[in-house]
């Protein structure tokens, strides 16, 4: 019978509970779907800092950043999303999935390791757990606090709630949309001239609003928020999300020649209630105060 399969995610996990999770559900390969596998990842440790964590425990860890790491555009929503037909279909991904699925029938129990926090929106769940349930496999996703959920019973509680959801994300989605709108206004009314907007490289690799002001790129990260009971909205630009965006914008200096052009990377925080009643701040060069 083919051992179970678990999945698990990284970031704000210390690596010491990744471990005894680990432990405690007997697993004896790691297999590391990161896109960091050279530098420390959003979750502060790199592939090698992984490898030799793990070894001291009797436990391996393959690095598999070439088949669920990065997608290429091809495979990609216009919003940067992966879309699992397309993705599914990449050879790479095959291998990747056949690799994992072959341990497993072999009777290797196998922890998949991703960055990726909430479990309802990652790819070890809408793509990798998905692939392997369709062969018949047993996927379970580990939570925060160690507790153990198989696909099948987030299929259904997804689809229990998917009503509810569907309408929480398109409030959420409205909300940015409007305070991209204010945030792009603004600028233009300060001399700003709007480049681009929703430029995305790929999947958490996105430019809410490029501008160009007196001869200077501006790539600007936006956050709005209904009311700021958890924090500013700014709160949520982290290292993490400044290295992305420094990926992406890099990316479109390149394919629009803006090559020797100073720029900066500033934030907007909004807080909305109404076209009428909102907050709004700007803090320019951000990088160095994250």
């Amino acid at each position: 019978m083919p051992s179970i399969i678990y999945t698990i995610g990284s970031q704000h996990i210390p690596l010491s509970s990744i471990i005894q999770y680990a432990k405690n559900y007997g697993v004896q390969y790691v297999a590391d779907t990161r896109m960091s596998t050279t530098t420390a990842s959003a979750d502060g440790y790199d592939t090698k800092t992984l490898e030799e964590a793990f070894a001291k425990t009797g436990i391996r860890c393959l690095s598999f950043s070439y088949a669920f790491g990065f997608y290429p555009s091809s495979a990609l929503s216009s919003k940067g999303e992966p879309l699992y037909q397309k993705v599914s279909r990449l050879l790479t991904f095959q291998d990747g999935i056949k690799r994992i699925a072959t341990g497993a029938r072999q009777d290797m129990t196998i922890l998949i390791v991703e960055s990726s926090h909430h479990v309802y929106s990652s790819n070890r769940y809408r793509l990798i757990g998905k692939a392997l349930s369709a062969q018949g496999l047993k996927v379970c996703h580990i939570f925060d606090d160690g507790t153990c959920y198989t696909q099948e019973y987030i299929d259904n509680l997804m689809q229990s709630k998917k009503a509810s959801s569907l309408i929480l994300k398109d409030k959420a989605a409205e909300l940015g949309r409007n305070g991209e709108e204010i945030a792009a206004l603004r600028l233009m009314r300060q001399g700003h001239t709007l480049l681009a907007h929703n430029w995305n490289l790929h999947r958490g690799c996105e430019l809410d609003l490029v501008t160009r002001k007196d001869g200077v790129l501006h790539f600007v990260e936006v956050k709005t928020r209904s009311s700021d009971e958890r924090g500013t909205p700014d709160m949520a630009i982290d290292r993490r999300k400044i290295n992305n965006i420094y990926r992406a914008l890099h990316e479109y200096m390149a394919r629009n020649g803006y090559f020797d052009m100073p720029f900066q990377v500033d934030s907007i925080s909004i807080i909305y209630h109404s076209e009428d009643d909102y907050t709004f701040e700007m803090k320019e060069d951000i990088r160095e105060h994250v």
